[in-house]
């Protein structure tokens, strides 16, 4: 409710909708409507909201945090920053500059490809081969790198 109002009374009023809870089949269709995506949390522990952002085909504009890491590169897929200039410097950069957003979202893509179901499945049954041939005392060894992917 104090968000609500604060919303209600900000300036902007007339562009700013306070939603609440949408049912996970409709996220992707709100991110969609959304300029970017832009968030201060320093709590997400796997970033899920910001991949639904950018498998939603929207850009995130995010506080630097290592639960980004792994996927968020800097200028390259989204943005990041640290204070509020580096906030203001972003949210000009993705209103106002359609090349570079243009080729940010084509890397969105990419990184997107890596998260995609088909990916995750064929992930996982590449380990659970390579197990399966271990136990059977077949040569190999396991794919530690495959297996940090999915951690």
């Amino acid at each position: 409710n104090e968000f609500k109002e604060i919303c209600k009374n900000s300036p902007y009023s007339s562009r700013l909708i306070v939603v609440g809870r949408v049912d996970n089949s409709d996220v992707k269709n709100y991110f969609r409507c959304f300029d970017f995506f832009c968030t201060a949390s320093t709590f997400e522990t796997q970033g899920l909201t910001y991949l639904e952002s950018l498998l939603s085909g929207t850009l995130v504009l995010a506080r630097k945090d290592p639960c980004l890491d792994n996927f968020i590169e800097d200028g390259v897929n989204s943005l990041l920053f640290t204070d509020f200039n580096s906030w203001k410097k972003g949210v000009k950069t993705l209103l106002f500059n359609k090349n570079k957003t243009d080729e940010m979202k084509r890397n969105a893509g990419i990184t997107c490809h890596e998260y995609s179901k088909t990916t995750w499945a064929r992930r996982f049954a590449n380990i659970y081969e390579q197990a399966t041939n271990m136990e059977k005392g077949l040569q190999g060894t396991l794919n530690v790198e495959e297996v940090r992917k999915i951690k």
